[in-house]
């Protein structure tokens, strides 16, 4: 007999063990069952995810395109204004250097005119210069001085 309780309990453990395996086979389904609950859930979040990203992604792409076609048009636009505003300073310089070009082409022929009329004068200067130099030696010639005679003493004849 002593057998036999032996024998009891190893049936009894046997049973257990067996209400224990299906215990924990129950458990595994369940967590089973939960961890492809909570795939399904990851794999939902994870495309809704993907999908709010790509929304969001397109929408910061379209907005930062039409924010650098703004951009990109305003500095076109104060780019056209300072060309224009070069291209008319320039073009005044440009009327003003032309001005001053002819000016000085102007005082460089009035240079030139003026120093052949100079050259000219000189030239004339020297050959009256020569005249009045011969003249007045001539003058002298026929100028005699007589000391100690008083002037007026000859009268009306030498």
């Amino acid at each position: 007999m002593a057998l036999r309780p032996k024998k009891m309990d190893t049936d009894m453990e046997d049973a257990s063990c067996g209400h224990e395996a299906k215990a924990m086979l129950g458990e595994m389904a369940l967590l089973a069952s939960i961890l492809d609950a909570n795939n399904e859930t990851m794999t939902e979040a994870m495309s809704e995810f993907k999908n709010n990203i790509s929304i969001q992604l397109s929408e910061f792409q379209s907005s930062f395109q039409q924010d650098i076609k703004k951009q990109l048009g305003e500095m076109r636009t104060d780019i056209n204004q300072k060309m224009e505003e070069a291209t008319r300073k320039i073009e005044a310089i440009s009327q003003r250097l032309e001005e001053a070009e002819r000016r000085i082409g102007e005082v460089e022929t009035y240079d030139l005119e003026a120093n052949k009329v100079i050259t000219q004068l000189q030239e004339t200067q020297l050959q009256l210069k020569s005249k009045l130099t011969e003249l007045e030696g001539h003058s002298r010639r026929n100028n005699i001085r007589i000391y100690g005679i008083k002037e007026g003493a000859e009268g009306t004849s030498m």
